[in-house]
């Protein structure tokens, strides 16, 4: 199967303030069957808003990059994911995306401090991400978590939005 680097019942989720799960684990990907099976069932419900394909991701993967899963026992459903990209001594948030059925729950906030905890532990820098100014729940997300706006790229999405970037700094 595979061997989860966190592991919580029902009691420790809730006090994390992970609400309505039962086990869960984050699983860091390394590619078996099993976890490009839960990637793509994540991927049939982002691909209808025109994210990411699972192949883009499952490519990306191939490199540098690194992504966690977020595996939901008795369920046996994979509810999650974070795909982060590693360079030098810093980190990009490529991609987080919460299963419609399993937001509001607190499962991104999991993930974004699993990469915390690791760009720590590995002593890289800074934490980057780009998200688009019409997704005010996503910045509210990541300002509760420490990130700040550092800059602004003009028409960078194709539709011509621009994209916000944000940081998070370890506190030395």
């Amino acid at each position: 199967m595979f061997l989860p680097l966190w592991h919580w019942d029902s009691s420790v989720a809730l006090a994390m303030g992970i609400r309505g799960c039962g086990l869960l684990n984050i699983i860091e990907y390394q590619g078996t069957k099993t976890e490009i099976q839960g990637l793509r069932a994540i991927a049939e419900h982002w691909t209808r808003q025109q994210f990411w394909s699972a192949g883009e991701i499952i490519k990306t993967l191939q490199t540098s990059s690194q992504a966690f899963l977020v595996y939901a026992e008795p369920e046996r459903s994979w509810q999650a994911f974070l795909l982060a990209q590693m360079a030098g001594d810093q980190a990009e948030l490529l991609y987080l995306f919460v299963h419609p059925l399993y937001r509001g729950k607190g499962l991104a906030s999991m993930l974004i401090e699993n990469l915390k905890e690791r760009v720590i532990r590995l002593e890289w820098k800074p934490i980057f991400l780009e998200v688009r100014p019409s997704n005010q729940k996503a910045i509210g997300l990541y300002i509760k978590h420490g990130f700040s706006i550092v800059n602004r790229r003009r028409n960078y999405y194709s539709d011509g939005e621009d994209a916000i970037i944000m940081q998070w700094e370890v506190d030395d």
